[in-house]
């Protein structure tokens, strides 16, 4: 059962003037740098929860609606790989142009010349934010998949713990079923926000209000031309509801192009007398969440682009009130303490506790299942551990876990009847240290039976790119601790628990 907050219920309007309401500037507050910022979404959201944020931006239009509207610096630029930006940053947003991974857009991905990660990836590793995270569109998680796994493994190479969901801004208050995935780098104790709307969410006529019924001033309607075609559409999609904004639901994703664009596939309103018409400015912008004050530059097609192409200022500010919780919390994180019932000390200032006995063997059990219930309180210790100091271990796959924890243990040399108290830590040269290929010789050695087969000594890639990627970067792990220069992929570098 969900454990969703219940919101209070306000008027679409009234809502959002109380929750996108500016507090005053105060100059000591975190900064955010707004990478490919547009008419400035994201940045109302999280100047909403009380950060600073500047903008960096190649459009002329959605920088002057930014500066406009958030009263703060938006740099108008087209960016380049290794950016400068302002120094000292706290966190680094962003929403790197989607073209390339838009399910509408032909999912080119890397090979698409409007790519904007590889310069958002040089601006986190020059500027090194304690949190970094990016929105894009969910065809990131299709075709291009493999170069999302390249992007997540490039910031675990920079020392940061990623996560991406992707989220419905329906759930956090926006009147439309909006579908994007967040990615989030973090060093640990991350959490996504909370859904407030899953079960309440506003609806089209609820955000339209009064305006659904009116004919504004220089209304464009469909034809009958028009008309024709969208039904040819429809049936061609085998649509069993006309695709007309329905005031009862939440509207489909707004878009640049189903806004401004005279499509099969356009945003429109049936008015009472059956004649079809396209959204106003103002009505596109109450859908994609921006209050009325939010004022937008230029022609009428640059300002269906800006809406469009934003984030919907709600879940930004449901994404950015995680960002400050984190903020908030994280200089504990290593602080955290697990209490049973002898605590032994291993790194960081947390402590596990050694249990009293193993598990006996059961006189009914298979060998194989003995020696796995012989093994497993230490991989449940190591789990802990992890847990402990913020990696998200209750949301992997069980052999994922499995995989994770077994790295632990073999880092710090610890075998089934070993206790924490023999751990063994990096304390110079001659300490214990393993190569991800010795970490794999010690798993098959001594937890055979947790792994269900061996490990092939081929894979030593995999424990870097996947276990030692996350290990590393939460400060548990050492890196190249024996031979600080190896290169990254050098199978010779050496890996030890952190004994400081």
């Amino acid at each position: 059962m969900s454990t969703q907050k219940r919101t209070e219920r306000l008027p679409y309007t009234e809502f959002l003037e109380r929750e996108l309401r500016l507090p005053d500037r105060d100059d000591s507050a975190p900064l955010v740098i707004d990478l490919f910022a547009g008419c400035g979404g994201l940045a109302l959201g999280f100047e909403a929860v009380g950060f600073r944020t500047v903008g960096y931006e190649m459009l002329e239009d959605a920088c002057l609606t930014y500066r406009h509207n958030l009263q703060t610096k938006c740099n108008h630029v087209t960016l380049t790989r290794n950016p400068e930006l302002l120094e000292s940053a706290s966190v680094i947003i962003g929403a790197p142009p989607c073209q390339p991974f838009s399910v509408g857009g032909y999912q080119s991905g890397l090979r698409d010349s409007r790519d904007g990660f590889p310069i958002f990836l040089d601006a986190i590793k020059r500027y090194s934010p304690h949190l970094a995270l990016f929105e894009n569109v969910r065809g990131m998680t299709y075709r291009n998949k493999s170069y999302l796994e390249e992007i997540v493994s490039a910031l675990q190479e920079l020392g940061y713990i990623v996560e991406y969901e992707i989220l419905n801004a329906a759930n956090y208050g926006v009147p439309q079923r909006r579908e994007r995935l967040v990615c989030v780098a973090h060093q640990g104790g991350w959490k996504f926000p909370d859904k407030t709307h899953q079960y309440t969410p506003y609806t089209v006529g609820q955000a339209l209000g009064e305006l659904a019924f009116l004919v504004p001033p220089k209304a464009k309607f469909l034809t009958a031309s028009m008309d024709a075609y969208i039904a040819r559409y429809e049936a061609a999609s085998k649509c069993i509801r006309p695709r007309d904004l329905h005031l009862d639901i939440p509207s489909r994703t707004v878009t640049c192009r189903n806004l401004s664009a005279p499509t099969g596939d356009m945003l429109r309103l049936r008015l009472p007398d059956g004649r079809r018409r396209r959204l106003t400015v103002r009505e596109g912008a109450r859908l994609q969440s921006f209050p009325d004050w939010y004022e937008f530059q230029g022609t009428e097609e640059s300002q269906f682009n800006q809406i469009g192409n934003a984030v919907p200022p709600l879940m930004a500010k449901a994404i950015a009130k995680s960002v400050k919780k984190y903020l908030n919390g994280n200089s504990n994180c290593s602080k955290i303490h697990i209490y049973l019932n002898q605590p032994v000390q291993l790194s960081l200032g947390f402590a596990v506790e050694v249990p009293i006995a193993l598990p006996k063997k059961t006189r009914n059990a298979t060998p194989r299942l003995a020696k796995k219930s012989y093994m497993e309180p230490k991989v449940d210790e190591a789990l802990r551990i992890l847990k402990a100091i913020g990696i998200p271990v209750d949301s992997m796959t069980r052999r994922r876990k499995d995989r994770l924890a077994l790295t632990l243990l073999a880092v710090a040399n610890i075998k089934p009847n070993t206790t924490w108290s023999e751990a063994l830590c990096w304390k110079g040269q001659g300490s214990w240290s393993l190569t991800s290929r010795e970490i794999i010789d010690f798993c098959n050695a001594n937890y055979l039976h947790v792994l269900g087969k061996e490990l092939s000594r081929g894979s030593y890639d995999d424990v870097r790119r996947k276990e030692l990627a996350i290990l590393v970067p939460s400060g548990l792990v050492l890196r190249s601790v024996a031979n600080p220069d190896a290169n990254t992929n050098d199978p010779t570098r050496s890996y030890a628990i952190n004994g400081t």
